[in-house]
């Protein structure tokens, strides 16, 4: 496969960007000065576009505190594989600019962040299924029609912490009811099932996979593998394409 560019955003002050062409020439260019209000929130996200004609672009959802090192070795992936586009939001900033402005202003960045995406992918550590935007992105991309799939990473090596250990799988605390035809998201507490709060009802002709399903868990629907013991490096690329193709993408 021929890389024809890359374009990785990269925020700091200001704004830059930066192409490779066929020669491995870089060219840097200033974009624009962004608010420094906003400058350490968009850091977190990276775009590369590689040359293929079924490129996937892929959202990537985490517990930013506790994985981000761990998640970044599968991000980073695409430099010597390509064939998808990463982007995303991580829920870590999200949680923050909540904080400042609001869970509204989250869910339209997240919405924004997910626009034109084929597959959701959940980095799965061990508090990933408490993290309530990661539930947010998950039912959201069921809205959209995406694919959706997790990838466990607690056994890749943190710089400053080592390995972790396996948490739940998020996918067990998320299902669906029906109401009005339509498909119903809903959230498993301690207290039993309820109804996820700020989801839209979800159609069956958009998440077709929801249909004539035995159990209503997320789980018995969407494949969780294992970056190591699954060997992830060179497998990652045929679950993002498997999981697409079950989404009818």
């Amino acid at each position: 496969m021929k890389l024809k560019s890359v374009m990785l955003i990269v925020l700091g002050d200001p704004f830059k960007w930066y192409s490779w062409n066929r020669a491995g020439i870089v060219n840097r260019r200033s974009l624009f000065r962004m608010p420094e209000k906003v400058d350490w929130l968009i850091d977190l996200s990276v775009r590369i576009q590689y040359s293929h004609p079924m490129a996937r672009t892929v959202f990537f959802s985490l517990h930013y505190q506790r994985d981000i090192m761990r998640a970044q070795v599968v991000k980073q992936h695409h430099v010597t594989k390509g064939n998808y586009v990463a982007a995303g939001f991580f829920d870590g900033s999200l949680e923050e600019k909540a904080k400042k402005d609001g869970d509204e202003v989250v869910r339209r960045m997240i919405n924004d962040g997910l626009d034109g995406c084929s597959v959701l992918c959940v980095f799965i550590g061990k508090e990933t299924y408490t993290r309530r935007w990661v539930d947010y992105e998950i039912f959201k991309s069921i809205e959209l029609g995406m694919g959706v799939l997790g990838i466990r990473i607690h056994l890749i090596s943190d710089p400053k912490q080592g390995t972790d250990i396996a948490g739940p799988n998020p996918f067990d605390y998320l299902g669906y009811g029906r109401k009005s035809g339509k498909f119903c998201p809903m959230i498993k507490y301690d207290t039993g099932w309820k109804g996820a709060l700020n989801q839209s009802l979800i159609t069956e002709s958009t998440a077709p996979y929801l249909v004539g399903k035995d159990k209503p868990l997320l789980s018995s629907i969407f494949s969780v593998y294992d970056w190591e013991d699954g060997d992830g490096y060179n497998n990652f690329g045929t679950w993002i394409e498997s999981t697409a193709q079950q989404a009818g993408r």
